[in-house]
């Protein structure tokens, strides 16, 4: 049911920022012609596909001839404000409020705008609204050096012809900036800077995170800034930080070789710190595919901070996503959160005002009663639609039996992979173990460790002849074949030292019914030193 009307503010895309511009729409329903054949299924050629006598353009008749999720998710400004419709999700504020905004988001996951992208060949004329997305900014900062570099390698690769389109260029020039660069993958500072007189520095009161989440220690914070927040000087220092490092260094080359380009803020589906929310997911989703992609994206989360900013280049006559060296991005992959949300566009970083609101709230680590879990957002419902005139197929997922555990270890011991960040956890009373996972009966590959292990019981045991059982609880998800099990103080001031204890799963029945279940191989064994 749709809230009432004082309540909605539909977001579209305007035509002052060249998205849907140029876009045609035959019968007048207020679609796009090229999204009615490749987001709603509707009948570009018909205003009422199905004559009802409701127009496609409808905010739930468009649903009807494709699958679609709809969210309630309430999120932190200044993300939730702006245009958030695009090629893969519609959006709508319900509520407007300072410290949060909801929004009614209608995803359509099976879209198909990311395919079969053709470039235009005439893309280098001057068009409407455009103009702002080639322009340098205080991070964006090309100048005609970085540009003339720039289209002197796209000369020398045979890019710069006149008969290169735009996709031409953008498919060889993304992945080149990213190979000539080396990823700084402690770096993380976009979130703690802001842009006083368009120059970077750090927020007041963000010194700490900053210093923090510097690539180098011994950097000076002016250092750090143009290894992180600065386009033109990542490009000739050659290197870059986290995805928001590296959508500024894209966007500031893409637009010195005269590509439109943005970047745009997206988070997860749920926070999936929050299990509440995770079975929204498990509950609210009866597409089998899709369900199972989303809860593969969101079993590497954890209980960590969770979202993703990624490019936008203007290709092809519309707006483009591009992860990284990947054109044609969509909302749908278990590698990457599984189901986004798009909330935030911005041209610059400077624009963004991350570090007011999100990078604030992160670095101090702030909660709220709306938003609770460790992310600025929060989900209160997940539902799917089949439309009625829908033709989806459906099939039942594959089963898969076990995951099997081969080994178990503390956490802070040297066994841990140095890609698990030992700051995680925290050194306390409490028992910290890690268990690692084979090779499981059945699975397909180890990206579906994670949905097997949202199905299994998460209670076990650790067990030495003549001594108390000592139980542990696995919690916090998967870091990809390992994964976390805490022994609660009172439990571990029961295990004697210097005594190996097995590891033993309860495996008990899910819901009533049998379900996957865990292997622990023989001698898988654990000693408290």
């Amino acid at each position: 049911m749709s809230p009432p009307a004082p309540l909605i503010a539909v977001l579209l895309l305007a035509s002052a920022t060249g998205a849907l511009a140029q876009d045609t729409d035959t019968d007048g329903d207020g679609l796009s012609d090229f999204q009615e054949v490749r987001k709603y299924r509707t009948d570009p050629a018909k205003a009422d596909s199905d004559g009802d006598g409701t127009p496609d353009g409808d905010w739930n008749e468009r649903r009807e001839w494709t699958y679609s999720v709809r969210t309630i998710v309430r999120v932190m400004p200044p993300a939730g404000r702006g245009a958030l419709g695009d090629d893969w999700q519609d959006a709508r504020v319900l509520e407007d409020r300072p410290d949060y905004v909801e929004l009614e988001v209608v995803h359509y996951p099976l879209a198909t705008a990311g395919e079969g992208i053709e470039g235009d060949p005439d893309w280098r004329r001057e068009r409407p609204g455009l103009r702002t997305f080639l322009d340098p900014g205080p991070s964006t900062n090309w100048d005609p050096k970085m540009r003339e570099e720039i289209l002197g390698a796209l000369a020398a690769a045979g890019v710069a012809t006149e008969k290169a389109t735009d996709r031409d260029v953008v498919a060889w020039l993304a992945p080149w900036v990213l190979r000539r660069g080396t990823y700084l993958d402690r770096s993380f500072t976009t979130y703690f800077v802001h842009f006083p007189g368009g120059k970077p520095a750090i927020f007041p009161g963000l010194e700490t995170a900053f210093d923090r989440g510097k690539g180098r220690p011994e950097w000076t914070a002016a250092e750090q800034m143009e290894r992180d927040s600065s386009g033109r000087d990542m490009f000739e220092k050659r290197c870059y930080g986290s995805c928001t490092s590296t959508a500024v260094l894209l966007t500031t080359a893409l637009r010195a070789a005269a590509i439109p380009t943005r970047m745009v803020l997206c988070i997860p589906a749920v926070d999936a710190s929050d299990a509440r929310q995770v079975g929204m997911i498990r509950t609210g989703l009866t597409h089998h595919g899709v369900r199972q992609k989303v809860l593969r994206g969101l079993s590497g989360l954890g209980d960590s901070f969770a979202a993703h900013t990624m490019n936008e280049v203007f290709v092809g006559g519309r707006w483009r996503r591009l992860n990284c060296s990947r054109l044609g991005q969509g909302i749908l992959d278990p590698h990457l959160m599984g189901l986004l949300t798009h909330v935030q566009t911005f041209r610059d970083l400077a624009d963004a005002d991350l570090a007011r609101g999100w990078g604030a709230r992160y670095a101090k680590g702030e909660r709220s009663p709306a938003l609770a879990g460790p992310n600025p957002y929060a989900t209160l419902g997940v539902s799917d639609l089949f439309g009625r005139h829908a033709r989806i197929e459906n099939p039942e997922p594959e089963g898969h039996a076990a995951l099997t555990i081969g080994r178990v270890y503390w956490f802070h011991s040297a066994e841990r992979p140095r890609w698990i960040g030992g700051d995680d956890i925290p050194r306390d009373q409490e028992g910290h173990l890690l268990a690692h996972v084979e090779e499981c009966r059945e699975c397909e590959s180890v990206e579906q460790y994670g949905e097997i292990y949202g199905a299994l019981d998460k209670e076990f045991v650790l067990r030495a002849e003549g001594r108390p059982d000592v139980a542990a609880r696995a919690e916090r998800g998967m870091w990809m074949q390992e994964f976390y099990l805490r022994i609660p103080a009172e439990e571990l001031a029961r295990m004697d030292r210097a005594v190996p204890y097995t590891l033993h799963a309860r495996n008990g029945a899910r819901n009533g019914r049998p379900g996957p279940r865990w292997v622990v191989k023989p001698g898988v064994t654990l000693v408290r030193e």
